[in-house]
């Protein structure tokens, strides 16, 4: 059984990283481009990344940020064929807008980011605007589906998400959930996703605004059996499970996948424990060995191998483009991907990846612990790890 304690740092410097490596040390499944770009290499040309997402000192996601910034600037020290560049937009609409500007202007081509769906959805507007291609390895809410032919994703959608905590909470056995979440994007997204999954009156919902918190009381319906929380606020997330407290309730807890990240186990404790997520696969056993082989740690954090496949995508896009330097011409060869990566089979669909496996993680004496996973095209939550199950190589979990 896989012990997840570590989840807060974002690895999109894994796909940036191995540009830098020989050929021989490269993770067995890197897709053609990689190899053709560490063998060969596009001559003088490079393609210029950026990336925009939190990285201010005290922000509750900032170790994912500063993951990737810190792993950037080390494969920069490795190759010159790539250019990275990073800007804070910490999870706000006017910093992402105002990030992907400033990229733009510096002539970046691709921009990874944002990684909150509030945030992506103002970086997507003024991607479009500025004719750069942005690519979110974390922004799940469903707004986001086809609006802009700039903007692709490489993680599932909270449709998705919604379905699997609809299987949850039917395997549990709890008929009357309630929802308390953030009146944005990603929270009412869930929220509303889920709500049509089970059908009119079945959810009850809490909504309150995610820049003020969470101040309680919590309202539970009478026989409420199961409280489920959707926030990228850390500290109304923790907030809720005190207010669960205070009020006695004694259900099953769920929370959305932005709550699978450290900051979140330091605030809540072991007050937390049995709290149970779906969050998107941390990526297939080939990954996981050749990422603890070449650096010597494990790599068992949120939307690691949905970043990796994210710059990988990017890379590829660029070849096929003949290694262009027009934005648009490498946005047209991004919509004819078709490969297999770290999470599994990379295709896209009005922007949206197709499929996506999740993992389920319970929070077991203060940490996180996967109990099973959840395989697209198969209805039903299946043992995880530690259960015998075993990851499929190259297609996810």
């Amino acid at each position: 059984m896989k012990n997840i304690a570590g989840r807060g740092l974002l690895a999109l410097m894994l796909a940036m990283s191995c540009v830098g490596l020989t050929y021989a040390g490269v993770f067995s499944a890197t897709p053609r481009s990689m190899r053709t770009l560490l063998q060969n290499g596009p001559g003088n040309k490079k393609l210029k990344l950026g990336f925009i997402g939190p990285l201010s000192a005290g922000h509750p996601l900032q170790g994912i940020g500063q993951g990737i910034q810190q792993a950037a600037i080390a494969a920069l020290n490795a190759t010159a064929r790539i250019d990275f560049t990073s800007v804070a937009s910490d999870c706000t609409a006017a910093k992402a807008a105002a990030g992907v500007k400033t990229l733009a202007a510096r002539g970046v081509q691709v921009i990874i980011g944002e990684i909150c769906s509030s945030a992506t959805l103002a970086a997507v507007a003024e991607a479009a605007k500025a004719g750069v291609l942005l690519i979110s390895p974390a922004s799940t809410s469903p707004s986001l589906t086809g609006i802009s032919e700039w903007f692709f994703r490489t993680c599932p959608t909270d449709s998705l998400q919604a379905s699997i905590l609809s299987q949850l909470l039917s395997q549990d056995k709890a008929m009357k959930p309630h929802m308390v979440y953030a009146n944005e994007p990603y929270g009412a997204g869930i929220a509303t996703a889920l709500g049509k999954i089970l059908g009119a009156g079945k959810l009850t919902t809490q909504a309150f605004n995610e820049s003020e918190g969470f101040t309680g009381p919590l309202d539970l319906p009478a026989g409420t059996d199961a409280l489920m929380i959707a926030t990228n606020n850390i500290a109304a997330a923790a907030a809720i499970i005190e207010a669960g407290i205070a009020a006695n309730f004694t259900g099953e807890v769920y929370g959305s996948d932005s709550l699978a990240v450290i900051s979140f186990l330091e605030a809540v404790g072991t007050a937390a424990d049995g709290l149970k997520l779906a969050v998107p696969t941390t990526g297939n056993d080939a990954f996981f060995s050749w990422f603890t082989d070449v650096w010597g740690y494990d790599v068992s954090s949120a939307y690691a191998a949905q970043s990796y496949d994210a710059v990988t995508a990017a890379i590829m896009a660029w070849e096929d483009a003949n290694y262009a330097k027009s934005p648009a011409r490498i946005r047209d060869a991004f919509k004819k991907l078709s490969f297999s990566g770290a999470t599994g089979p990379i295709r896209f669909m009005n922007g949206d990846l197709m499929g996506g496996a999740y993992e389920i993680l319970e929070i077991k004496n203060g940490t996180f612990v996967e109990i099973g996973v959840v395989v697209p095209n198969k209805p039903q939550v299946v043992p995880g790890l530690g259960g015998g199950a075993e990851r499929q190589e190259g297609g996810g979990l």
